[in-house]
């Protein structure tokens, strides 16, 4: 019943957070009509825990009362008043509040969270803002796309994620904050390996670590930056929803099921717990990269969006489970990319093209000799008349593969293979990347079926994975 009780605590502190955020100073009373009821679910729930586990008749009445007084700061107007009960009264007795047999501490690690941004945006100056600006470090970026004099647009827009607000880099509270330039360049990686992190994390796609400062540029006043430490990509690109959380394994080996064997770290959050079951079937996720993540568990860990929920029972009891809309492993820079050799490349494959043989939704292949390269040259230049000559292979040292992206309706759409690597479990992986057009394209009005193949290295492997990068060209 304790559990049931801080989940409206925790919904309380949710409240009251949207409730400050629409207040200034004396109107903070102009709130009370949304926020009373909230206000009388967390009393109800303080006054109901009788019945919890701190035995009959307990009620922690000491918060009760700091509660109401609360309620009386903010319906007068006083946020110095109600500054000094959050921060005298109830966040320390919150932090005091837990009952480690019940295991609540989840959930009262996102109340006092909830009510630290609250004192943070009633007084961005003080330590709570600084705190939980330095808790901000992972983060979701998306390209401005906002028409007006550089560097005050074309930047980026960077949010915190777990987190309703993002703290800037001027010290303000904002949804999103602007950020003139991401240097993309710390993060290590090759110039290919740069763009495909770039156009996967502006296409919503992957995830940042790294910290907000701010530069000056000549003329303006100073403006945000972000400088990313790691990148962390989607496993597809399904939207993500849930928490966010990094999971890696705590090293306890159980006899017997459900075994609390990974720990769940949340993002940005003081909140953390330990999970029996991970479940990312809903992802969409090819099961070589759902392997890798796994994998991932006794190393880096990675990084899941997702619900927690109850379940499974087994003979040690009742488990919870992280079920993913969403999982993220870390871009690791690519040292180990296959020499090879572009055989041909262009807009129209005849292989899936309108009014010809094949895939119309396009092919992802590899070719492992002279006679299946052949049957595929037949069908990848059938349109074309007199066809030009097979490429020459050296099949003792190298295979082919094959991207075609599928039957376009218009020009301004292209694919690459950027790079042949060897996976984690001796899985060849081919890193392709498809680009669309942009409405800004000016585009021709005919069928395409872009195309790419390369020569690489012959490798033995075990399996083959073509992971796709979608991006668009803004034409801009």
């Amino acid at each position: 019943m304790i559990m049931m009780h801080l989940r409206q605590l925790g919904a309380f502190c949710v409240g009251l957070f949207f409730f400050v955020l629409l207040s200034n100073g004396p109107v903070l009373a102009q709130g009370l009509v949304e926020f009373g009821p909230l206000l009388d679910e967390a009393r109800d729930a303080i006054d109901g825990q009788a019945d919890g586990a701190f035995g009959s008749g307990y009620k922690d009445r000491a918060l009760l009362h700091k509660i109401d007084v609360l309620g009386r700061h903010l319906r007068n107007g006083d946020r110095q008043g109600a500054l000094n009960k959050l921060r005298n009264d109830i966040l320390p007795r919150l932090s005091a509040w837990f009952v480690p047999e019940v295991g609540d501490e989840v959930l009262i690690a996102a109340a006092r969270d909830n009510l630290m941004l609250v004192v943070a945006i009633l007084d961005p100056g003080g330590p709570e803002a600084q705190a939980l600006a330095a808790r901000q470090r992972y983060f979701m970026a998306r390209p401005d796309y906002r028409r007006c004099i550089s560097p005050l647009c074309g930047g980026y827009w960077v949010e915190a994620l777990n987190w309703s607000l993002t703290r800037c880099a001027d010290g303000s509270w904002q949804d999103e904050c602007y950020v003139a330039e991401i240097d993309w360049d710390n993060l290590g990686f090759g110039s290919t390996q740069t763009d495909d992190v770039r156009n996967a994390v502006t296409a919503g796609e992957g995830l940042l670590r790294g910290r907000l400062s701010e530069i000056s540029y000549p003329g303006f006043a100073p403006l945000g930056f972000f400088t990313p430490a790691d990148a962390w990509l989607a496993a597809t690109s399904a939207p993500p929803t849930g928490n966010f959380s990094l999971l890696s394994d705590n090293g306890i080996v159980c006899i017997t099921w459900p075994c609390f064997t990974v720990n769940q770290q949340f993002l940005n959050q003081s909140r953390r717990g330990t999970i029996s079951d991970i479940d990312l079937s809903g992802v969409g996720a090819d099961p070589a990269d759902e392997q890798a993540a796994f994998t991932a568990l006794r190393g880096d860990g990675f990084i899941v969006a997702g619900w927690n929920v109850s379940g499974p029972v087994g003979p040690a009891g009742v488990g919870e489970t992280v079920v993913a809309t969403q999982f993220y492993m870390l871009e690791e820079a690519d040292t180990n990319c296959f020499p090879m050799r572009t055989l041909d490349q262009g807009a129209t494959s005849y292989m899936g093209y309108p009014g010809f043989p094949g895939d119309p939704n396009g092919s992802d292949l590899m070719i492992l000799n002279q006679a299946d390269m052949d049957d595929f040259w037949r069908a990848h230049t059938a349109g074309i008349y007199p066809a030009p000559p097979v490429p020459f292979i050296d099949w003792s040292t190298e295979l082919v593969y094959v991207t075609i992206m599928g039957a376009r309706p218009t020009g301004g759409y292209s694919t690459n293979i950027e790079c042949v690597s060897m996976a984690p479990l001796n899985t060849v992986r081919v890193h392709v990347t498809d680009t669309s057009p942009g409405p800004d394209c000016i585009v021709t009005q005919a069928f395409t079926n872009p195309y790419h193949i390369v020569a690489a290295a012959r490798v033995l492997s075990l399996g083959l994975h073509f992971e796709h990068t979608r991006v668009e060209d803004p034409c801009r």
